[in-house]
């Protein structure tokens, strides 16, 4: 959890979790490899539903803003137009 933001005023406020309906920045780790894009690159591979996997329920839904800073230490994370380029071959 990186921090939260405050809907009324758009300001980043520290934080630990984040309750039902709020909005933060966080990071994630995955289990396996994630080939993504960004939301403003591909609405569909830049976009991510977190669901619980003991209760099947949905925890969380984001939007990939930016490429990550850096290379992934664990090269787990993928960031690459090969995604969107797939995606709209796919769909035409």
């Amino acid at each position: 959890m990186r921090h939260l933001i405050n809907v009324a005023t758009l300001e980043s406020e520290p934080a630990t979790s984040l309750a039902m309906n709020e909005i933060g920045v966080v990071r994630i780790a995955a289990a396996k490899p994630l080939f993504f894009d960004s939301y403003k690159d591909n609405r569909v591979t830049g976009s991510f539903i977190l669901i619980d996997r003991k209760t099947n329920h949905t925890a969380g839904a984001g939007m990939i803003l930016r490429k990550p800073k850096g290379r992934s230490k664990t090269r787990r994370i993928a960031w690459s137009g090969w995604c969107a380029r797939q995606f709209r071959k796919a769909r035409s």
